[in-house]
């Protein structure tokens, strides 16, 4: 039920690909990607010889205890089990949150902005953001979607040209997550 809520609830966890593991993770990446090419019938394959990296991916775990008096539990209200679920949801929500974004990846997971070294405008602009939207290569645009702090949120609802497109949770046909 935890789960179920906290996918409800994070729009980091509704857009990632959630990969359970106990311990490290290591992928090897190829750092200049796949390439393809045609072959004529029964030609060749140039054979390839990438160079990888690898990124290795730590597990790690967010604790919380919830303390309920014996009282409480006898008395057994309507739908203790989705309460104390939905309390222990808001607060694993509340802690991933803040990691997701600025997360330093030191005994939690490594942020969004961690490492990010393009300066961003503080100015939002439609040339701005078509900019952005055009420099993600065309095969990830399909599942792609907006992720935006509350302010940026706010400057782009007091411009005329965005109003509508975030009343409608829809950017360039991508959805918006907050």
């Amino acid at each position: 039920e935890i789960q179920r809520l906290l996918v409800k609830k994070s729009p980091i966890r509704q857009l990632a690909r959630v990969i359970n593991t106990v311990g490290e993770f290591v992928v090897n990446l190829s750092a200049t990607g796949v390439t393809a090419a045609w072959v004529s019938e029964n030609g060749a394959i140039a054979e390839q010889n990438p160079t990888l990296t690898s990124k290795v991916f730590s597990a790690y775990k967010i604790g919380l205890l919830v303390k309920m008096s014996n009282e409480l539990n006898s008395d057994s209200i309507d739908n203790m089990e989705n309460y104390i679920a939905e309390i222990m949801a808001d607060a694993i929500h509340d802690v991933e949150t803040e990691a997701f974004m600025n997360g330093t990846g030191v005994g939690q997971v490594q942020g969004l902005t961690v490492g990010v070294t393009n300066t961003v405008s503080k100015t939002v602009s439609q040339q701005g953001l078509a900019d952005v939207y055009t420099a993600v290569n065309p095969r990830y645009r399909e599942n792609a979607a907006w992720l935006f702090s509350e302010d940026t949120y706010l400057k782009l609802m007091a411009l005329p040209e965005f109003i509508e497109s975030m009343r409608s949770g829809v950017l360039f046909g991508k959805p918006v997550h907050i």
